[in-house]
C-alpha cells in the first residue's frame, strides 16, 4: 500500500483545517497584524491537532486483535509476563555464581540475563507501558504489579511506590542485585521505613559485614498488620562480627498477626507460632541461645505448622510425654541438621507425637571426627522405624557424579563413608514433593511417600552390602517393592549379593548407579538354584559403562556377555526382565 500525501486527506477527515491553514497562511504573507495572541493561538491550535493524532492512534490500536480482548483475560495474560519477562533483572557478570540457598520453593531465584543484554530491556514487563495506552493503563491499574517490584530497582523506588496505590508491598533485598554494602543500606532502609505496608520480606544479603546493621529490634519496632511472609537470610564473618547476643529472644515478640512463613538464617528474632505454616531456623554454625523451653513451647503453640526444619541450633529435648490437644497436628514435615545427639533427641520427641510425619536428619558431627565403631546404621534407627516400608533407597554422597568419572565395570570404589538412608511408604496417587534430582529418589517420585531419610558420615568406609545386612533387622525387607543404590560402590563378592537380596520376594524395581557385575551376577541364576527377586520387572541403570576383556574366556562376565547371560537365564526360569532402562551408556568401538 503507496503513502500518498497526507495533505491530500485534510479535506476530507477535517474540512476545518484547509480552511484555518490558508487563512493563518495568507495573514502571514500579507503581513496583517493578529495581535500579542497570535502565537498562543497557534500553540493551542497545534496542541488540538496532537491530541487527535493521538486519537487516532488509539483508535487504530484499538483494533488489533491483542487490545479487542477482554480486560479480565488481558490482565491474565499480562501477569504470566512477571515471571516470563521480568523486570530489573541485572545483566551477569563474568564471576557470578548461581545463588541457591536451598530447594525451598519459596526462596527467590535468581534469573540473569546475558551479560550485554540492552539495558532497556532490563525493564522487562514494564516494557509494555510505552506500547500503547491501553496497556499503560492497564499495568498503571494493577497495583500489585509495582507493589512485587518496588525495591528491585534503587534509582526508580520512588516512583514505583507511588504506582502502589496502598496494596500491602513485597520487600525484597538479594545479594545479586544489592552486593555493596551501601546499596543494601539502602535498600534495608527502604524496608524499615515501610514495615507497616510490608506484605512479604525477603532479605538475602552477603554484602560484607550487612549484618553489622541489620539490627533485629528494628524489624520489632512497628506492627505489620499485612505481614504474611518472612525470609531473612545474612552471612558474615563469625571472627569480627559476633552473631546475635543470647538476648535476643527476650526481645519484645514481632507483630504479625498474619504471619504464615518464617524463614531465618543466621538470624533470630522472638515470634508467634501459633499461625505458621512453614517454619525454618537455620544457622551456618552451632548457636546455642535457643533453650530446651523456648523450643518446646513453640512445637505446642504451632497448632497450624506443616513443615519445620532447624539446623545447628537445636536444643536436647526430653522424652516425649502425652499432651492434650495433640502435639503439632499439621505438621508433614521435619527437616533437621545437628549434632547426632540434638537430632536424635528432637526425631524421637516428634515422632512419638506424630509418627506419620516426614523425617530428614541429617547427623552433623562437625569438627568432631565420627568414631571407627560406629555401625553402618545409627543405632537409634534400630527398631524404630515403623510401619511397612516399600522403598528404601542408600545414597553415597562421596561419589555424587552426574555420571561419575570412574570406571564402573570394574572394582573401582572400595566403600562409603558419607551416605543417606531414605525410606519410603507406598501410597497410591501420592506426589513425592522433595524429590531430589541425583540423589536416587527418581523411581519414588509417585506412589510413595518418605517417611524418614537420614545422613551421616563414618570414621571408615563401609559398603552398602553391609548396610543392608544391617537394615535387615530394623526393616521387612519381603515387603519392599522398590530399591535405589545410587553408589558405585556395589562389588562385594556376589554371593553376599544373593543373601542380602533374597529375601525381596516383592520386589519389583530395582535402582543402580552404575553397571556393576556383582549385582548383575547376582541377578543371573544359575540352573540348579531358585533365582532371587523373581517379582523384578525393571532393572533402572543410570551409568552403563562397559569395556572390553581381555578374553571372553578369562573374563567371562564383562561387557555385554553379562547381560546378555542375566537375560536369558532369568526367561529361562520363568522370572523375565520386562523393562530394561539405561540412561547412559558409554563402550568401546570393539564392543558397540
Amino acid at each position: 500500500m503507496s503513502m500518498s500525501d497526507p495533505s491530500e486527506h485534510e479535506s476530507a477527515w477535517f474540512p476545518e483545517i484547509t480552511r484555518r491553514l490558508v487563512e493563518l497562511n495568507a495573514s502571514t504573507i500579507t503581513g496583517r497584524q493578529k495581535g500579542t495572541g497570535f502565537e498562543s493561538e497557534l500553540d493551542h491550535e497545534i496542541h488540538s491537532l496532537e491530541h487527535a493524532t493521538i486519537q487516532l492512534k488509539r483508535l487504530r490500536n484499538a483494533q488489533r486483535p491483542l487490545l479487542r480482548l477482554p480486560p479480565e483475560v488481558l490482565g491474565a495474560i499480562t501477569e504470566y509476563l512477571l515471571d516470563e519477562w521480568p523486570a530489573f533483572e541485572r545483566p551477569r557478570e563474568d564471576d557470578d555464581e548461581a545463588i541457591a540457598e536451598d530447594s525451598d520453593v519459596d526462596v527467590d531465584d535468581y534469573v540473569y540475563q546475558p551479560k550485554n543484554t540492552v539495558k532497556r530491556l532490563l525493564l522487562g514487563w514494564i516494557l509494555l507501558t510505552h506500547a500503547c495506552h491501553t496497556l499503560r493503563e492497564l499495568l498503571l491499574s494493577r497495583h500489585a504489579f509495582w507493589a512485587r517490584i518496588v525495591t528491585q530497582s534503587e534509582k526508580g523506588r520512588d516512583t514505583i511506590l507511588a504506582r502502589c496505590g496502598e496494596t500491602p508491598l513485597d520487600l525484597t533485598v538479594d545479594s545479586p542485585r544489592f552486593y555493596a554494602l551501601n546499596l543494601a543500606r539502602q535498600a534495608l532502609e527502604f524496608i524499615f521505613k515501610h514495615l507497616d505496608r510490608a506484605h512479604t520480606i525477603r532479605v538475602n544479603t552477603s554484602a560484607q559485614d550487612s549484618v553489622a546493621f541489620f539490627d533485629p529490634a528494628k524489624l520489632l519496632q512497628n506492627s505489620m498488620p499485612h505481614l504474611t511472609s518472612l525470609y531473612i537470610s545474612l552471612t558474615h564473618n563469625f571472627k569480627r562480627i559476633p552473631l546475635l547476643s543470647p538476648e535476643v529472644l527476650e526481645l519484645p515478640t514481632l507483630d504479625a498477626p498474619r504471619l504464615t512463613r518464617l524463614q531465618l538464617t543466621n538470624f533470630l528474632l522472638p515470634f508467634v507460632p501459633n499461625g505458621l505454616v512453614k517454619l525454618t531456623l537455620r544457622f551456618h554454625h552451632r548457636f546455642d541461645s535457643i533453650s530446651t523451653e523456648y523450643f518446646l513451647d513453640v512445637l505446642h503453640r504451632s497448632e497450624r505448622l506443616e513443615s519445620l526444619t532447624v539446623e545447628h541450633c537445636l536444643p536436647l529435648l526430653p522424652a516425649a510425654e502425652p499432651t492434650s490437644p495433640p502435639l503439632l497436628p499439621r505438621l508433614q514435615a521435619a527437616n533437621f541438621t545437628d549434632a547426632p545427639r540434638q537430632v536424635i533427641s528432637a526425631w524421637l520427641y516428634i515422632r512419638a507425637h506424630r509418627p506419620s510425619v516426614c523425617f530428614v536428619l541429617e547427623l552433623d558431627e562437625g569438627f568432631k571426627r565420627p568414631s571407627p565403631d560406629d555401625p553402618p546404621v545409627p543405632a537409634p534407627l534400630q527398631g524404630n522405624i515403623d510401619g511397612t516400608i516399600a522403598g528404601l533407597s542408600i545414597h553415597d554422597r562421596d561419589h555424587t557424579y552426574s555420571y561419575g568419572c570412574h570406571d564402573y565395570w570394574e572394582d573401582g570404589i572400595d566403600g562409603i563413608e558419607e551416605y543417606d538412608l531414605s525410606f519410603f511408604a507406598s501410597q497410591e496417587g501420592a506426589t513425592l514433593r522433595d524429590w531430589r534430582y541425583g540423589r536416587g529418589d527418581d523411581m519414588f517420585r509417585s506412589g510413595f511417600k518418605r517417611r524418614l531419610t537420614t545422613s551421616f558420615k563414618r570414621a571408615t568406609k563401609t559398603t552398602p552390602f553391609a548396610v543392608m545386612n544391617v537394615l535387615t533387622s530394623v526393616i521387612d525387607f519381603s515387603a519392599l517393592t522398590t530399591l535405589s543404590l545410587h553408589t558405585g560402590a556395589l562389588n562385594p563378592p556376589t554371593a553376599q549379593w544373593i543373601d542380602v537380596l533374597r529375601p525381596m520376594a516383592q520386589l519389583h524395581t530395582m535402582f543402580l548407579r552404575s553397571g556393576t557385575k556383582s549385582v548383575t551376577k547376582a541377578l543371573t541364576p544359575s540352573p540348579s538354584d531358585e533365582p532371587i527377586l523373581p517379582r523384578l520387572r525393571l532393572l533402572w541403570i543410570h551409568a552403563l559403562v562397559l569395556i572390553k576383556g581381555p578374553t571372553t574366556e578369562s573374563v567371562p562376565h564383562d561387557g555385554l556377555a553379562t547381560y546378555t547371560r542375566t537375560f536369558q537365564a532369568r526367561t529361562k526360569h520363568g522370572v523375565p526382565l520386562q523393562h530394561l532402562r539405561i540412561d547412559r551408556l558409554q563402550m568401546e568401538k570393539e564392543i558397540g
